[in-house]
């Protein structure tokens, strides 16, 4: 026997059955296929029909009014014999298909008012109200027992939102129906074929017979009105106790957006083709309609979440802080932009938020996803199925989740809402499906038997993210992303005026020695903590500084200049460069707390061909002798305003005539996913390959090249010196 596919599995055959060409008919009416006028496709019992021409089948002037009509138009004609039809015809590709029926015998507009139930569902002021008039507008027009208005949600399960009915019947009002009652090739089909009847769900199909010798594929009917029903679909409605049914696509933006939906319980029920039009037109009365009032709602919506961002976008523009920063501030309301529970802001090594969010940890571990797969967005209502938010934790913390990146600042900003539980009812259990086996063996769903309420707690879930708050959420981020270019742009014009008042203008000229600098700021942070030195003893030593304060912005330059201001004075008074050290580290520590640098010294001395260094959490240096460059392991001290009371020991090293000596900061190496090892190995690479006669300036110019990366997020400085005698 064979085995049972799993549930999963057997949807995606319902998926596949082929609908559109069922090679059969409903009996109502008959269908004529003619290829170069001559019938090739006829109903079973017209068989006599076959390779005879439209005037011999409807007449001359009926065929001749066939001809002349567009595809899908009613139309009613009289044959040779008196007889009238309805008829309505189409191509497919070079047949023409011609659908006949019993004649209408009303006037819609006489006997139903129908310009009067469009000025009804015209008069509509709310959504609802125009879906209930809808609903009735169909009833009174059809007869049918219940007419529905049925919306599909996002993941295509169907909601009943309005209802016109027979008083003895149950409301079917808010039940849901899962997407697998109406599979996604009959969703399909409602774009080109708007109206669905099926006047007797107990009837027997009429099959198609095609001219002998025909070849080619069975006739495509996904433009026909008497195409034959899937049996499954039938069982179903018998299921349910329904008799008849017809529906209509209502559509927005070329999109479904849901069906009317009209059953009949008592009796088969036919509406005829004229009244069938009269429907349509109220459908795309009611599709344009509810177009308007989506837009309407989507509009004002927008303007209200702009004039909230209007205010962020305010504050940040008032402000020289940090702009990402600020969205986090005290009186931000962050959160409230997108109505969300709580926001944060993550760049790497930071997390802010505001309001209810998850665990810092676990907002980093979801910026660090999102920037390392280079993701542009997230929007999910439901954490626990989304791979990142899932791999990251969140669903622990939150169950809605909506992100935008600020590229500008390597950053995302990112909104979080609660968990909403809710009650969901739908019209019987929607995981429930019959299993069943075929005469070959084989295994199928059935349609569900039961339609009994069935309520579902959902969890895990949050309100969904609107669209306009989609898009608002990334306007904002885009308004972030230029406050910071526009920052990073006065912070450049800044640190130029810094790099002139601080930094050297010219490097002075050293007896023994040739210099040479360059210093980069950083790409896109700002100003950095780079600064470099030179500074000259009564002995004749010139002693070199390097060092880096940490972080980047104004408060990093004025610590900056304050260690580079005490560090000469300390230097110069007691000739010492590790005394000097010494007491940096103690004035960090308890003048300027929280702040930590780097620092790399070396005092050279003409007299005694050599240099002592004094590494303070710094990088080794490197010396180039001739065609080889190493590393010069030192003792390393711990970073200036880490330790208490150090003392710094400098090692003398020797250089050789000839010899250069490149120190450098950690923005010349340093880059996000690769090993420190592996970056200084490519420097002493780079430095090897310099070549022994460069001059000191063409080393820092050449190992700058050699290593920039436009992914750099501090400033480097290179600075060499190269003894001469």
């Amino acid at each position: 026997m064979t085995p049972i596919p799993d549930r999963d599995e057997l949807l995606e055959g319902c998926e596949r059955e082929p609908i559109h060409v069922p090679g059969a008919v409903q009996p109502h009416g008959c269908l004529f296929a003619f290829r170069h006028g001559v019938a090739v496709t006829v109903c079973a019992d017209r068989a006599e029909a076959l390779g005879r021409g439209p005037e011999e089948v409807f007449g001359a002037a009926g065929a001749a009014e066939i001809e002349r009509a567009p595809a899908r138009q009613p139309l009613t004609i009289r044959t040779a014999d008196g007889a009238e039809l309805d008829v309505t015809s189409h191509l497919v590709g070079d047949i023409r298909v011609v659908e006949v029926e019993p004649p209408s015998d009303v006037d819609l507009n006489t006997r139903y008012g129908l310009l009067e139930q469009m000025r009804a569902l015209q008069a509509a002021t709310t959504l609802a109200a125009l879906l209930d008039a809808t609903a009735g507008a169909v009833r009174s027009l059809t007869g049918f027992d219940r007419v529905m208005i049925y919306r599909f949600d996002p993941e295509w399960n169907g909601e009943v939102v309005a209802e016109a009915r027979e008083p003895d019947l149950d409301p079917f009002l808010g039940l849901r129906y899962p997407a697998s009652d109406i599979p996604p090739q009959a969703r399909a089909l409602y774009l080109r074929n708007p109206i669905r009847l099926i006047p007797a769900v107990d009837h027997e199909p009429v099959p198609l017979v095609a001219a002998a010798g025909a070849v080619g594929p069975a006739l495509d009917l996904s433009d026909a009105t008497l195409r034959a029903v899937s049996p499954v679909h039938l069982e179903y409605l018998r299921n349910m106790g329904v008799a008849a049914s017809m529906s209509a696509a209502l559509t927005v933006d070329g999109a479904l957006w849901g069906l009317i939906a009209c059953h009949h319980y008592r009796a088969p029920r036919r509406p005829s083709q004229r009244t069938r039009a009269g429907v349509e037109v109220l459908a795309k009365t009611a599709s344009a309609l509810l177009a308007q009032f989506q837009a309407a709602a989507a509009a004002t919506e927008r303007v209200d979440l702009l004039l909230r961002i209007e205010q962020i976008g305010s504050r940040l523009a008032e402000s020289d802080a940090d702009p990402l920063a600020t969205l986090t501030d005290p009186g931000t309301t962050l959160a409230e932009v997108v109505a969300a529970d709580g926001a944060a802001t993550w760049r790497p090594g930071e997390v802010r938020t505001a309001g209810r969010c998850p665990p810092g940890e676990v907002i980093d571990a979801l910026g660090r996803r999102l920037a390392e797969r280079g993701a542009d967005g997230l929007v999910t209502d439901h954490a626990g199925a989304d791979e990142d938010c899932a791999a990251a934790g969140v669903a622990d913390h939150a169950a809605g989740v909506l992100a935008v990146p600020v590229p500008e600042a390597a950053a995302w900003l990112l909104w979080f809402r609660d968990e909403q539980i809710r009650s969901v009812r739908w019209g019987g259990d929607p995981h429930h499906k019959e299993l069943r086996r075929d005469p070959t063996g084989g295994v199928r769903l059935g349609p569900r038997r039961s339609f009994a309420e069935y309520v579902e707690l959902v969890r895990g879930t949050s309100r969904p993210w609107t669209p306009a708050q989609v898009e608002v959420a990334n306007l904002l981020g885009r308004r972030v992303g230029d406050g910071i270019e526009r920052q990073l742009r006065r912070d450049r014009r800044l640190a130029e005026a810094l790099q002139q008042a601080v930094l050297l203008a010219e490097l002075p000229q050293v007896p023994g020695a040739e210099l040479g600098v360059v210093y980069e700021p950083a790409t896109r942070f700002g100003v950095g903590g780079d600064w470099y030195d030179v500074i000259f003893l009564p002995d004749g030593r010139a002693v070199l500084v390097l060092g880096d304060v940490a972080g980047h912005g104004f408060a990093v330059a004025a610590t900056m200049s304050q260690l580079r201001h005490a560090l000469r004075a300390y230097v110069v008074r007691s000739g010492d460069i590790g005394a000097a050290l010494g007491e940096l580290n103690e004035l960090v520590r308890t003048l300027l707390p929280g702040e930590m640098a780097t620092a790399l010294v070396a005092a050279f001395d003409p007299a005694r061909a050599g240099v002592e260094l004094l590494n303070a959490g710094h990088l080794p240096p490197v010396i180039v002798r001739g065609a080889a460059a190493a590393l010069v392991e030192l003792p390393r001290h711990p970073a200036l305003g880490v330790g208490r009371q150090v003392t710094f020991r400098p090692q003398a090293v020797g250089l050789d005539p000839d010899a250069t000596l490149v120190l450098y900061t950690d923005g010349l190496i340093e880059r996000r996913g690769v090993d420190i090892d592996t970056r200084l190995g490519a420097l002493v690479a780079a430095a090897a390959a310099i070549g022994a006669d460069t001059e000191p300036q063409r080393v820092c110019e050449l190992l700058r090249d050699a290593l920039r990366d436009d992914a750099r997020t501090d400033d480097a400085t290179v600075f060499a010196l190269r003894r001469t005698e």
